[in-house]
């Protein structure tokens, strides 16, 4: 078979060759993946604890409201940092965010608004409606 042909069988062969490449995409992959899996769970945990639409849409706007905003600033870092750190220290501080969620969850100090900064977004205290328990330093999301 010619170098051309086997080429158009398996255009993305030669890419995966390179072990830079192959290493990269195997860590993007596994981190989109990731992120996917957190935003349902985050979906789903934010409205069986407060039943609202509303608080469930607030987390949707923290978790999508970075990326448009963030562009910005990844532009500014990437130009003038090494990529690969960058990406690296991204990805570290946002696994230790979401890591602390369910320790948070398991002392019982979980509130909503903690959810909220964990998406990189301020958003004023929308807690109509969203009490499920108090204390203070703000609602404490619990599953009943």
């Amino acid at each position: 078979m010619s170098r051309r042909i086997r080429w158009l069988a398996n255009p993305y062969g030669e890419l995966f060759r390179s072990r830079p490449f192959a290493r990269f995409w195997t860590g993007f992959t596994i981190s989109a993946l990731g992120d996917a899996m957190t935003r349902v769970a985050l979906v789903w945990f934010v409205y069986q604890a407060t039943k609202s639409p509303e608080a469930v849409g607030i987390l949707l706007l923290c978790y999508t409201g970075p990326v448009l905003v963030g562009g910005l600033l990844a532009e500014y870092l990437l130009d003038r940092f090494d990529r690969g750190r960058v990406m690296l220290v991204d990805n570290l501080i946002r696994g230790l965010a979401v890591g602390l969620i369910p320790l948070l969850y398991a002392l019982g100090v979980l509130a909503l608004w903690q959810l909220y900064r964990t998406f990189r977004l301020r958003v004023p205290a929308f807690r109509d409606g969203v009490k499920v328990g108090s204390s203070s330093g703000g609602d404490i999301l619990t599953m009943t």
